[in-house]
């Protein structure tokens, strides 16, 4: 360190003391000299220079020479669906595909409806006394005993032979209500089938009953109005799991759809649509580039041409947006300290990050789409405040990799398509006419398919649980005469419930002899032995634990294979119910679809074996 010389320097008051000096306030307080609140709302700086100075040090003045979108003009090319095939994509597609038309049923309907009258007496029933009423109300009472004799309604035929007598409670109060008071609406309709023409409409009336000549004509007209109705009022279609969508195999819906683009054939196709809420996401583009993949020819005319108005874009708005005002207060529900992200959440923050820092630099513009229809944009044109004009293109990577917003994924042919799909804004599902849960038994090392509820033969649904306890107990095997010094009985398995269908591990077709075979689950039976000694195997009474529901179950070939992921620790659970939904048109929508969703957890079914019970 160098010394510091200071010349003629002396020390004042050398004999003093000198302490520091200790200053306290109690409170620190303006004190206002006016009421006027102003000046401190107008939150006015005391140095302007340095906000300026800090906002150039921290690049805020650096911003780009950009201006505001005030004009936007797109144009591009609408395609509707007009091609359907039921089931996942295969060779056999082609021969499968039908026409569809989104204008006259949703795709969400087309694709979960099956027959639903045949096997609910309660429908054949309400559609016949439909018929009755409209009789009635065009003063043709005397043709009523006509149709009740030519098609009597037997409910008692609708039973299934494997079900027990009194196992659906309404089966016998349906019967006797609707015996001679109904008509059978199926088999009228069945026999409607050979007389409609192209549009159908019957064009005459059936061969029974044999009505009056002075009658045929009015009767005619009533015919012809209660098909229009029986069409309309529940949609049917193919039978699920035979020939339409349902994947057995997966519990869950699979199909196919095209279009007709300018560019050829666009296939889409969905293989795991399970909870009845369709929409773009649910479909993946196929990928048709040097193959022969087809649903066939379609008649549809080529892509409609779309060109937008000019229209002034509006910034996104978003829940949880940050104010753009300085003086605006965010909603109580905005907690930025409230997200929760650790080390490797990199998604959230990057979300996080987008919606705190751009934020608002989006803009959205409406645009018109026909509903059911694929979309390629052809031009997308903005102009500025500056009056730039800039044509956008598509939003890719730099490296090219096939990432992109609200796009198809599949490919080059899945390229700038967006899907509006025909999706039902809301629907009403009944309760549950049959509800299957599947689960896995950990004790007993096995999966099970439990029927918790399946359709009676009166249309109504009924708890298996309850059929359970009118059945009498299955035969035990013991001693006629057990010692009187016995305490423990042993027993080979213990028994379980009816309505517990055991699905048995299998290698897959093709993959028995591999090193690691593919494993399913294929729905097995036990074997029962009721207390009169008679044995039987105990058959799924529904339809849902069925490869094809036209097969008995007990004849069923082959027999109905479940993949193993699709039974996970959680368990699924699948149902068929009704469904009420409206269209664009205001029509009224009424069908039978499935569901599936996550279960509870594993069960139990008490299966044991090799066990000994106290006496």
């Amino acid at each position: 360190m160098k010394d510091i010389l200071l010349l003629n320097a002396s020390m004042l008051l050398p004999d003093k003391a000198v302490t520091p000096a200790l200053n306290a306030w109690t409170r620190l307080e303006p004190l206002p000299i006016s009421a006027d609140l102003s000046v401190a709302l107008s939150a006015s700086v005391a140095d302007p220079l340095w906000f300026l100075a800090r906002q150039w040090q921290f690049l805020e003045f650096a911003g780009e020479d950009a201006g505001t979108p005030i004009d936007v003009r797109i144009e591009g090319e609408s395609a509707p669906l007009t091609r359907f095939a039921p089931g996942p994509f295969s060779a056999s597609s082609t021969t499968r595909a039908q026409a569809f038309d989104i204008s006259t049923i949703p795709l969400e309907t087309f694709v979960e409806r099956e027959p639903v009258r045949e096997r609910h007496a309660r429908a054949a029933a309400a559609a016949g006394l439909h018929l009755l009423r409209m009789l009635s109300a065009a003063k043709l009472d005397t043709i009523r005993p006509l149709f009740l004799a030519a098609y009597p309604l037997a409910t008692a035929t609708l039973a299934t032979a494997t079900l027990a007598a009194d196992a659906d409670p309404y089966q016998v109060e349906w019967a006797a209500i609707t015996a001679g008071r109904s008509v059978d609406g199926v088999a009228l309709a069945k026999s409607l089938v050979p007389l409609r023409d192209s549009s159908g409409v019957p064009t005459s009336l059936p061969p029974q009953p044999v009505v009056p000549a002075a009658s045929k004509t009015a009767t005619l007209g009533v015919i012809q109005r209660w098909a229009a109705w029986y069409d309309a009022s529940v949609h049917e279609g193919q039978e699920a799991g035979a020939d339409g969508a349902w994947n057995a195999s997966r519990q869950e819906y699979a199909f196919s759809a095209s279009a007709r683009t300018s560019s050829g054939e666009l296939i889409v196709t969905a293989e795991q649509y399970t909870d009845g809420s369709l929409d773009w996401y649910s479909v993946d583009c196929l990928d048709v580039t040097g193959t022969s993949a087809t649903l066939g020819a379609s008649t549809a005319p080529l892509p409609i041409k779309v060109k937008m108005r000019p229209v002034l874009p509006s910034p996104v708005e978003f829940s949880g947006k940050p104010a753009d005002r300085f003086w605006e207060f965010e909603d109580a529900s905005v907690h930025f300290g409230g997200i929760e992200a650790g080390p490797t959440d990199l998604t959230r923050m990057l979300l996080t990050e987008f919606s705190l820092v751009y934020g608002n630099d989006w803009f959205v513009v409406p645009l018109r789409l026909p509903v059911g229809t694929f979309f390629r944009t052809t031009t997308f044109n903005v102009i500025d405040t500056f009056g730039v004009s800039t044509t956008i293109l598509q939003s890719r990577n730099a490296a090219g990799t096939p990432w992109a917003v609200f796009e198809l994924a599949g490919g080059a042919s899945a390229s700038n398509q967006f899907f509006l799909a025909p999706t039902l804004g809301s629907s009403l599902q009944g309760k549950s006419i049959e509800e299957v849960a599947l689960i896995r038994d950990e004790m007993a090392n096995v999966a099970w398919g439990v029927e918790r509820r399946v359709q009676g033969p009166s249309g109504d649904s009924y708890d298996r649980d309850a059929e359970n306890s009118k059945r009498p107990s299955q035969q035990q095997q013991q001693l006629a005469e057990l010692p009187s010094d016995v305490s423990l009985m042993y027993r080979l398995a213990t028994s379980v419930p009816e309505n517990w269908i055991p699905l048995i591990p299998v290698p897959s077709t093709g993959s028995a002899g591999g090193a690691t075979p593919v494993i399913q689950l294929q729905r097995g039976t036990i074997v029962r032995t009721d207390a009169d000694g008679t044995q039987r195997s105990a058959q799924p009474l529904g339809l849902l634990l069925r490869r094809d529901p036209r097969q008995a179950a007990a004849l069923e070939t082959p027999v109905l294979r479940i993949e193993e992921e699709e039974v996970p620790r959680e368990g699924a659970i699948v149902e068929r119910a009704f469904q009420y939904a409206r269209w664009f048109d205001g029509r009224s929508l009424l069908w039978l679809g499935r569901r599936k969703r996550l279960g509870r957890g594993e069960g139990s079914s008490g299966l044991r074996f090799d066990t000994s019970d106290k006496v």
